[in-house]
């Protein structure tokens, strides 16, 4: 989960070089000091898009080979071929999106100096922050058993006075919820990006974000925060 108050650099890290494809986390005979994380938005985007657009291909390709071998016609012959290309349309909507999504957020965060504070649950089992999301400029990056994001590092970080969050990350009905009804407690302004918070289950999302509406969140989208992050067209940035 990560949240969004106040500013950062935009600079690459010294000697950075973008990870091959296809993995960020390679496992076959890794390279040692080969960066694990992706700076530039077009890098976010590409590889969001390349691995949907697998994902999706597969799963849609083995669905078509099973409804190919259970009824194997000369029509159905295509049927593999279809579900594939349907899912390639499919992945590379989706794709798209959410890996603009992902780099539109996290650059914003470095053109508008805007601080990153990161924590993951359980580490050690459920692992790191998705390679997707380069952190290494986060002010904080704690891990954590407690649901909520806030815990005691943040609230020293953010205890100087009332800031303006956003938050993205998942699981909304969970962790993304305590974490803003925690925030809100505190006296923070809280904004939820609605389309960059998610849960296994689909239907759990638009009940969490009904429930932090009420509660006195801000649920808006990722566009609209970054303009009210902006502000006004003439600033440098």
């Amino acid at each position: 989960m990560v949240s969004w108050n106040d500013h950062l650099s935009s600079v690459a890290p010294v000697g950075y070089e973008v990870p091959s494809f296809p993995s960020l986390y390679w496992p076959i005979n890794p390279k040692s000091g080969t960066p694990a994380y992706l700076f530039y938005t077009t890098d976010i985007w590409r590889f969001t898009l390349f691995w949907t657009l697998i994902v999706y291909a597969t799963f849609h390709l083995a669905a078509g080979v099973w409804a190919f071998a259970m009824r194997p016609t000369k029509l159905s012959f295509g049927v593999p071929f279809l579900y594939a290309i349907l899912g390639g349309i499919e992945a590379a909507m989706s794709g798209t999106i959410v890996g603009f999504i992902l780099a539109a957020v996290y650059d914003a965060g470095q053109i508008l100096n805007i601080p990153v504070y990161v924590t993951t649950q359980n580490r050690a089992r459920l692992g790191e922050t998705v390679s997707e999301l380069p952190v290494q400029h986060a002010k904080g990056d704690w891990d954590k058993t407690l649901f909520s994001m806030v815990i005691p590092e943040l609230k020293a970080a953010l205890s100087e006075a009332p800031h303006s969050v956003a938050i993205v990350g998942i699981e909304s009905h969970i962790c993304v919820t305590q974490t803003v009804l925690d925030l809100l407690e505190l006296g923070h302004k809280v904004y939820v990006i609605a389309d960059g918070v998610s849960s296994c289950n689909k239907q759990e999302t638009p009940i969490a974000l009904a429930r932090l509406r009420t509660a006195g969140a801000i649920v808006t989208s990722s566009e609209s925060w970054l303009y009210e992050a902006m502000g006004d067209a003439s600033i440098e940035e």
